[in-house]
């Protein structure tokens, strides 16, 4: 169960989601070593050394249990992949066959990233992954101070339905989070997107070479879903 997607042009550049491989593990790496003051406010709690949590050794135990859970059909990792390079990482999890048909998405993108419209583009790619699955419904948590990631959901079409009270252990404490959810009834996030002028579909032209737009998005993008943490 990969995700994979197409390609979409946002102002930041080209941004896909593909599956995580050993050749992530530098990006990837330095991404969360020189964010470790953001994601440990939003992150569940994790190994308390953090340089060691975001080591090679524990990257391989993350790829290792990514493709467990792909091969078992119950969740799906990606890398975010911006212009060909490590940008983040989006997760479909808890993925739950008809007649239940749901799952969680959580995603994070590197602060070098942001501004541009990537987390957006990865989450409406994302969702639209998750309808080709058949899932009916697309659930995401976010602490209600993370502004930037609650933007990045509404713009997906998420819509705020609760608070799911003490949801997980961040940084010291239980934190609350709001719950949002998106139905496959709404249509095509990656639609959505595009409609609005905040990412443009690559389409090969005749000659070999791509063409297509990057209207704006606005800045401050990183979060996470349900599990909306990695």
């Amino acid at each position: 169960m990969e995700m994979r997607s197409q390609r979409l042009i946002t102002r930041a550049g080209v941004v896909r989601l593909r599956p995580l491989r050993r050749a992530d593990v530098a990006d990837r790496r330095a991404a969360r070593l020189s964010d470790e003051h953001i994601l440990r406010a939003v992150e569940p709690t994790g190994d308390p050394d953090w340089e060691r949590g975001s080591s090679a050794r524990a990257f391989r135990r993350v790829l290792r249990g990514a493709r467990a859970a792909a091969a078992d059909g119950h969740a799906a990792t990606a890398a975010i992949e911006l212009d060909g390079r490590f940008a983040g990482q989006m997760t479909l999890g808890s993925i739950r066959p008809f007649p239940v048909a749901t799952c969680w998405a959580g995603y994070w993108v590197g602060s070098a990233h942001w501004g541009g419209g990537v987390a957006t583009a990865a989450l409406a790619l994302a969702c639209d992954h998750a309808t080709a699955l058949g899932m009916h419904r697309i659930e995401a948590t976010v602490l209600a101070d993370n502004a930037a990631s609650r933007k990045v959901l509404e713009r997906c079409g998420f819509r705020e339905v609760g608070v799911v009270r003490e949801a997980f252990h961040i940084d010291g404490a239980w934190r609350d989070h709001l719950l949002l959810e998106r139905l496959t009834g709404q249509g095509s996030a990656v639609g959505a997107l595009v409609s609005a002028g905040t990412a443009a579909k690559l389409r090969e032209d005749a000659d070999g070479g791509a063409a297509g737009g990057w209207p704006g998005d606005s800045p401050g993008e990183a979060g996470r879903g349900f599990a909306g943490d990695q």
